[in-house]
């Protein structure tokens, strides 16, 4: 498989930069950028083949470790994404923290539920300690 900087279209539909009128000094400037000229599709299609070329659980059963290749479910990777709960700073003030609070509360006392257990942690182990938990 070639890498992408072997690849050149003669029709890639790319469109000439106008140039910007913006002065830079001399030692900035390249003459010439190591882009390939090559359209947004064929990139796309190139970085899915090599994408391919790598085991993930989304194409085969992996069984092994606590921590190398777990199934997330795409919907909890949506809301893992949601922009006030991912960009959320450990050392936010509480009072701009009380939805993700909330949350946390809420999935701990449903896990106690479902569970039976007295309590219940939320705090991420890894590796040899999460295998020991």
């Amino acid at each position: 498989m070639k890498i992408i900087f072997e690849y050149e279209e003669e029709n890639s539909g790319h469109v000439q930069d106008e140039d910007i009128c913006i002065e830079l000094p001399s030692n900035l400037v390249r003459k010439e950028l190591p882009i390939p000229d090559i359209s947004e599709v064929n990139v796309v299609r190139h970085f899915t083949n090599l994408s391919r070329m790598n085991f993930g659980v989304d194409v085969g059963f992996y069984p092994l470790g606590s921590c190398t290749m777990k199934y997330n479910p795409r919907v909890n990777e949506d809301a893992a994404r949601v922009d006030g709960f991912s960009n959320l700073h450990p050392l936010s003030p509480e009072e701009c923290a009380q939805g993700s609070l909330q949350l946390m509360w809420e999935l701990k006392e449903y896990l106690k539920e479902i569970t039976g257990m007295d309590d219940f942690s939320l705090q991420p182990s890894a590796g040899a300690q999460g295998e020991l938990l």
